[in-house]
């Protein structure tokens, strides 16, 4: 009985993994939004240098924007050249890199047309929507780990907590080292930032798990998802 099921499972054809056209165009799009996002970022950072004297860009820190938003956009792409080859062939991960630079593309984007003077609450929006695509993005990073659901939400979180510490922590070495008044940093400024960024960190692994729940057993590996009976 054994024998003919294994003999009947060895006779039978293997179906070629076709991808699914939508999957596919998905990508894509993806890959390509990724790819303009980052020239977003290099382009704005140049016209941020080029009109440094106009006034919304005064006491704004560009300075350390200049140095610090290309290490951070290309953390991705020179993550991925150096993990290239391990654990087998692994496409690009687009749909990461997006989220990692979108939020440095909306900073440049909101100091570059005056939007933290013009609209009030606009900061509020960037320390909430940024940790949640950061979040996000650490959270699909996770999900590839042979480890339970609620430890990868666990660990985003904490990572994108402790990234927003940092970031009001850079920002108050900004206010000290070049005077960045324009920062606004208040007792009263800093927590409101902390609490939006840990609204944003949840709301972040929400989204990543909205997104890939359904194949978080494919992603995790046999090692999660169950060892197959014979």
């Amino acid at each position: 009985m054994v024998a003919r099921s294994c003999s009947t499972s060895a006779s039978r054809p293997s179906i070629p993994n076709v991808p699914d056209r939508g999957v596919a165009q998905r990508d894509r799009l993806v890959a390509i939004a990724d790819i303009l996002a980052g020239i977003g970022v290099f382009a704005l950072l140049a016209w941020s240098l080029v009109h440094a004297d106009e006034p919304q860009f005064q006491g704004k820190a560009m300075t350390a924007r200049l140095i610090c938003f290309p290490i951070a956009v290309l953390l991705v792409p020179v993550l991925a050249w150096l993990l290239r080859g391990r654990h087998g062939p692994r496409p690009y991960p687009h749909g990461i890199g997006l989220l990692v630079t979108v939020p440095f593309l909306v900073d440049l984007l909101g100091n570059a047309a005056g939007w933290y003077h013009d609209f009030e609450h606009f900061d509020d929006w960037v320390h909430a929507g940024s940790p949640a695509l950061f979040v996000a993005a650490v959270t699909l990073l996770f999900a590839t780990l042979a480890v339970s659901s609620w430890i990868v939400w666990l660990l985003a979180i904490g990572v994108g907590s402790t990234g927003h510490i940092l970031w009001e922590l850079i920002e108050y070495w900004l206010l000290v080292r070049f005077r960045a008044d324009e920062l606004g940093l208040t007792l009263a400024d800093t927590l409101s930032d902390l609490g939006w960024g840990l609204v944003g960190s949840v709301v972040g692994v929400a989204m990543a798990v909205l997104v890939a729940g359904p194949r978080a057993s494919d992603v995790r590996g046999p090692a999660a998802a169950g060892t197959p009976q014979e």
